[in-house]
């Protein structure tokens, strides 16, 4: 129901866009509409149009049921064409917000994500370095071991006598 309701909403702005400030009705261009596409627009449908579109799209005139294009319909006209292809850009743009909302999503993901990687590469680099600092020790006391046991052995022969 709502492409064939978009479709007729295509036809109303063709049929009197050209000429804004016409005055129309839902009925009369239901009318032109069947006789133009061989396709019966109900009671029904034109309730739901009217409920649905009328105020965003349509002025009324009165209470006899009599419309106008609004300035957004005019805008809309003059912009895009027809009702249609203003559906399209706005899916379009609906869509492409959609993918930017989705695309920031994944950037902040991945900030997490590097923080957390470059806290546990600064980790691991703290623990490397106090690893570097033992092994110096332990190279210092492995490479001079005996200069040491030969210094302590001395002190303690010397601390003897004493």
């Amino acid at each position: 129901m709502q492409e064939k309701l978009i479709k007729f909403i295509d036809f109303v702005f063709e049929q009197i866009g050209g000429k804004f400030g016409s005055e129309s009705s839902f009925r009369d261009q239901s009318y032109y509409y069947e006789k133009k596409f061989k396709t019966k627009i109900t009671q029904d449908e034109i309730q739901y149009l009217e409920e649905k579109f009328f105020y965003d799209l349509f002025d009324p005139i009165g209470n006899v049921g009599l419309f106008k294009l609004s300035t957004l319909a005019q805008d809309i006209i003059d912009n895009y064409g027809s009702y249609s292809n203003y559906l399209k850009n706005q899916n379009q743009e609906i869509s492409n917000y959609k993918e930017i909302k989705e695309l920031e999503r994944k950037n902040l993901e991945l900030d997490i994500e590097n923080k957390e990687y470059q806290k546990t590469i600064r980790d691991q680099e703290s623990k490397i370095r106090k690893l570097d600092l033992r092994l110096k020790r332990f190279e210092f006391i492995q490479k001079w071991w005996w200069l040491i046991g030969i210094i302590l052995i001395a002190i303690g022969w010397i601390l003897s006598f004493l």
